[in-house]
């Protein structure tokens, strides 16, 4: 709520209401607020204080934190900040991190950790996970493994209203019961 009443502060022109909205979200409040926050204090000029924030919100969980962290530092040649916060985040137990970092090094072209990433991430039973792996997969060239991490993602559901293009290209008209791919009726 308190985050939500920022943003009406900030379109009202009143930053200093916003920022003590922004700073008791952060303080209450999930990773993302101390992110907002981060970002709040970045466009106001504190660049210090927003990487601060920013670590803070990364390292209390917010992963859209980790990879603007790890975007920032990518951009700016730091490699080795790169790698450090690959270490690090890697040790995560979250599915979607994990999938977020494989997606993030992959295109980053540090291949040694993508592969360790996936296997972590899909330990579980996480669709999201499952599903997002099944693509890194196929864009790597091992269909066969792909195709197994979208047999289990099917298998796993959890979908609501929503099913997966990638179910569609691959079961064009759905799958049985086991396993086997539907035949045209």
């Amino acid at each position: 709520m308190q985050i939500q009443l920022a943003g009406i502060r900030l379109q009202t022109g009143d930053t200093a209401a916003a920022e003590r909205l922004l700073t008791a979200a952060a303080e209450d409040g999930p990773p993302e607020a101390t992110r907002m926050l981060a970002h709040f204090r970045g466009h106001l000029g504190c660049k210090e204080e927003s990487m601060r924030l920013l670590f803070e919100a990364a390292h209390t969980g917010s992963t859209h934190a980790m990879l603007e962290l790890l975007d920032h530092f990518h951009e700016a040649g730091e490699q080795a900040n790169v790698d450090d916060l690959v270490a690090e985040f890697s040790e995560s137990n979250d599915p979607f991190t994990l999938i977020e970092l494989a997606i993030f090094c992959q295109e980053a072209r540090i291949f040694d950790a993508v592969d360790a990433l996936l296997t972590r991430a899909c330990a579980g039973d996480d669709a999201y996970a499952l599903l997002k792996a099944s693509n890194i997969r196929m864009e790597g060239g091992n269909e066969d493994l792909a195709k197994e991490l979208l047999k289990r993602a099917a298998d796993i559901g959890d979908w609501g209203d929503e099913i997966p293009d990638e179910f569609a290209e691959m079961w064009p008209f759905g799958i049985d019961a086991d396993g086997a791919q539907t035949p045209p009726w």
